[in-house]
């Protein structure tokens, strides 16, 4: 236990190097690391094998030890880049509107639409003027994959050519196996207000319950020269298949804050309805603990409803498109600033709600993100050099992951139900839903369960 806490203590000291924007601890303070300082230290571990344990005096100036820690560092980056877009877009209960009436045709009082409204998507109506509406939800996100490579099985590799060892030139070959868990549990405040009675302004604050576990083993350290065609099994003191190391963390906060202005353009009492809207996100959460994405961003869009009839009961389509924008967010890259813009995209929900009764409306919605030019990782293999020693049993490749930009979209199927609480005057709301990722693109979660209470007046 002791050589861990050593070799930890050493990792994140080598994490200094990062930019000064990100407080990682050194072995002096044995303070609690970011959330970000939790992978980039693989690379750390290669060098440990590299040198055998003894990391060399400066390594910020030691060549070697800078491409292998490197090469954790952009293996990490795809995985704070899905994180932090993720946080950008992730999925929140919208609010639901006022009562919805219509004016049916040969009459000129209008009659009340037995709908409750979406739970991820939203609808035209905005709440009426000086009437409020205020919820909680909770969420829970398991999240298992990133761009379709398990995180319990996460692997590491890299190459160092033109190195010495013992008055020999060759190159050296390292890898490791990593099993990241990752989970999220998120509390959001939602706050609507009608200004006008075509306007309302929401407020959403969410808070966050991070947890990183990462336990690596099944290391591997070669070094080849191709002069002698000799291969050098390599080791590092307390790193052994059977003696993994083991980090973790966790972090609590309040998450970005959204403010959403909706302006409704027609339909307030017909068949028809659409509006337009824009959400203005604020980088309040910390971004080093994966609390926050780090970046501005503003997402304008427009959505349409019909609101029809099956039988009595009330049933509304609708469609809600728009686009993200994203300013520039640190874990984009944690090393070397100034940052990247976040990834941003087309983004859009289309579903139908359906009124079971006059309380109870069933929700189902397809939603998804798209995601342009974003980090990215694939599997791919180092090719080793064919060894014929004699009892060392070389392999002939060495995974890795391949980091990259690629464009995506994410594919969501959503179903929940809303209840309107009885003898509450229709004041009380409960709801639930479940997400359902649909393709393993970016950041791939379990199904998400979310359950919400809402006050209305």
């Amino acid at each position: 236990m002791k050589v861990k806490i050593a070799l930890l203590c050493v990792a994140f000291a080598s994490a200094s190097l990062l930019s000064a924007q990100v407080n990682c601890p050194t072995a002096s303070t044995k303070t609690s690391a970011p959330l970000v300082c939790q992978y980039p230290y693989s690379g750390s571990v290669l060098a440990l094998i590299y040198y055998g344990g003894n990391l060399p005096a400066n390594t910020a100036t030691d060549q070697v030890y800078q491409q292998l820690y490197a090469a954790g560092s952009q293996t990490a980056t795809p995985i704070n880049a899905s994180i932090a877009t993720q946080l950008a877009q992730l999925p929140m209960p919208s609010a639901a509107a006022g009562t919805v009436t219509l004016r049916l045709p040969g009459s000129d009082v209008g009659s009340p639409f037995n709908n409750l409204g979406p739970i991820l998507s939203d609808r035209p109506d905005t709440f009426p003027r000086r009437k409020f509406f205020l919820s909680f939800a909770y969420q829970h996100f398991n999240f298992t994959e990133i761009d379709g490579l398990q995180l319990n099985s996460f692997v590491l590799g890299a190459q160092v050519q033109n190195v010495n060892l013992a008055g020999n030139t060759g190159t050296f070959y390292g890898g490791l196996q990593s099993k990241v868990g990752l989970q999220m549990d998120q509390y959001i405040g939602l706050l609507t207000y009608g200004l006008t009675k075509s306007t309302d302004v929401t407020i959403a604050v969410p808070v966050n319950d991070v947890t990183m576990n990462v336990t690596s083993n099944n290391y591997q350290g070669y070094f080849y020269s191709p002069t002698t065609g000799i291969y050098t099994l390599l080791t590092s003191p307390g790193l052994t298949t059977q003696a993994p190391l083991i980090t973790k963390g966790s972090a609590s906060g309040v998450g970005d804050v959204t403010v959403n202005v909706k302006q409704q353009l027609f339909g307030q009492e017909g068949r028809y309805a659409g509006a337009v809207g824009a959400q203005v996100r604020v980088p309040t959460g910390d971004a080093n603990n994966y609390l926050g994405s780090g970046a501005y961003g503003v997402n304008a869009y427009g959505l349409v409803e019909y609101r029809g009839a099956f039988k009595h009961h009330g049933i509304a389509p609708h469609v809600k498109i728009g686009y993200q924008w994203n300013g520039a967010s640190q874990l984009l890259d944690i090393q070397h600033p100034p940052h990247e813009n976040l990834p941003g995209g087309l983004n859009y929900a289309v579903g139908a709600d359906f009124g079971l009764l006059r309380t109870v409306t069933l929700v189902a919605d397809v939603v998804g993100n798209q995601y342009v030019n974003a980090p990215s990782l694939s599997a791919g293999l180092i090719m080793l050099p064919t060894s014929k020693q004699a009892g060392l049993a070389i392999p002939p490749t060495l995974p890795y992951s391949i980091p990259g930009n690629t464009t995506y979209t994410t594919f969501n199927f959503s179903g929940g139900v809303k209840w309107i609480v009885p003898k509450t005057r229709e004041h009380i709301l409960l709801y639930a839903n479940v997400l359902v990722p649909a393709n393993d693109v970016g950041l791939h979660s379990d199904l998400v369960p979310l359950v919400g209470i809402a006050f209305k007046r």
